[in-house]
């Protein structure tokens, strides 16, 4: 890293009643090996002895005070607040390893867009600081999908606290949704992984603290019904705002996507978000256009018998495309089978074969996936349906 480099990266600690806690997260933010840093910690109206802890730093922090209003509002004070070129997120119950804003500093120079959000791999830690496990992304993403913006969002892999994020983003979409309780980060995190490039430092760089305290491990059923809406409204929401284009960069169709998404929260009990997410699925399915290319050469009444059964079939999104191979018979009545229905194309050309028809079709196909077909055969109703189905499946089972 150059020694140049002025970039200030500031770390804000929001924190409300983290008398058991508080201490090892700001001793954690002034170990940075990184020197250019500011620390800012927010008392979002503690009720214990969070502010006395905090006055022990002096100088070494700055801290202010609020009346409680939620992490996300407290995230915004600090935020407008902050003085530096990156936000770095730090909970109050939980570690920074050392250098985890130098190595996630140095990775965003080392990348040509200076607008890229850097996110890294994290462990779990229970109350007491004993190791649970480990969230290393390199082994939950192949490289080649670890810098799409959106995919390690969408599988859930991405800690607030392990994300350095420049601030001219904040300007771009806004801040924390101060009024979601529990759902603030990953709200804000869709709008700003649709809108940023991001990039995967690996690393594991942040120590995150799971403890029944948390809002999110509380077993009051109140609040565990609040938590459920909220998360099943972010997911919904989530999974609207994507165009088929991305889901299809993610995992090759947006059908695959859904379902992937399906078996992703199903691991959960957001059920409204996986009804949801289900339903999706089975219409981006049925939407998927086929294209079937059929050459026709002398065989009208065979092509006529195979007109009909594509023409009955349960999955209504295809076209038929038939091809006359420059057939020396009377097709007037294919011809009037195919003014009846805008889904039948029809073109010619000079006798040459059935591969040169097959490729003449293929030309003009607009489908999503092509089917190829002769006047001798004959299709079941459901059998567009069910190979469509095998073969969305089959990009599924590789996922």
């Amino acid at each position: 890293m150059s020694k140049n480099d002025n970039s200030k990266v500031s770390i804000i600690i929001p924190v409300y009643n983290g008398e058991n806690y508080l201490r090892a997260a700001i001793d954690s933010a002034i170990a940075q090996t990184y020197s250019n840093i500011e620390i800012i910690v927010v008392d979002d109206g503690s009720t214990d002895s969070t502010a006395s802890i905090a006055a022990t730093y002096g100088d070494k922090i700055k801290f202010f005070s609020k009346p409680n209003g939620g992490c996300g509002s407290a995230l915004n004070f600090g935020i407008a607040k902050m003085t530096g070129d990156y936000f770095s997120w730090l909970s109050h119950d939980d570690v920074y390893l050392p250098n985890k804003v130098e190595l996630q500093v140095k990775s965003h120079q080392e990348q040509q867009d200076k607008n890229v959000i850097i996110y890294s791999s994290f462990s779990i830690i229970d109350g007491k600081s004993n190791f649970v496990r480990s969230v290393c992304i390199d082994k939950h993403i192949p490289p080649e999908k670890r810098d799409l913006p959106l995919y390690a969002l969408s599988h859930g892999l991405i800690h607030g606290c392990a994300l350095l994020i420049p601030v001219v983003h904040f300007f771009a979409v806004g801040l924390f949704d101060e009024a979601l309780r529990y759902t603030q980060d990953y709200d804000l995190f869709f709008k700003l992984f649709h809108h940023a490039p991001v990039h995967f430092c690996n690393h594991t760089l942040v120590m995150v603290r799971e403890h029944p305290a948390q809002d999110s491990c509380r077993s009051n059923k109140a609040k565990s019904g609040d938590r459920r809406d909220e998360c099943n409204r972010l997911w919904s929401t989530f999974l609207d705002s994507l165009t088929d284009a991305e889901m299809a960069q993610m995992e090759k169709t947006p059908y695959a996507f859904l379902r992937g998404m399906v078996r992703f929260l199903s691991k959960t009990d957001y059920d409204a978000a996986i009804s949801h997410a289900q339903r999706m699925a089975e219409e981006k399915l049925a939407n998927t256009k086929i294209s079937v290319i059929m050459p026709l050469f002398n065989d009208i009444p065979g092509a006529l018998l195979a007109m009909n059964s594509v023409m009955t079939q349960t999955h209504r999104n295809f076209e038929l495309i038939v091809v006359n191979d420059g057939a020396t018979v009377d097709v007037s009545q294919v011809l009037e089978k195919i003014s009846s229905d805008k889904r039948i194309k029809y073109i010619s050309i000079p006798n040459s074969g059935y591969d040169a028809a097959i490729s003449a079709g293929a030309k003009i196909a607009t489908g999503h996936y092509m089917v190829f077909f002769g006047t001798n055969q004959r299709l079941s109703p459901e059998s567009l349906a069910t190979h469509l189905r095998c073969k969305e499946e089959d990009l599924l089972q590789e996922l």
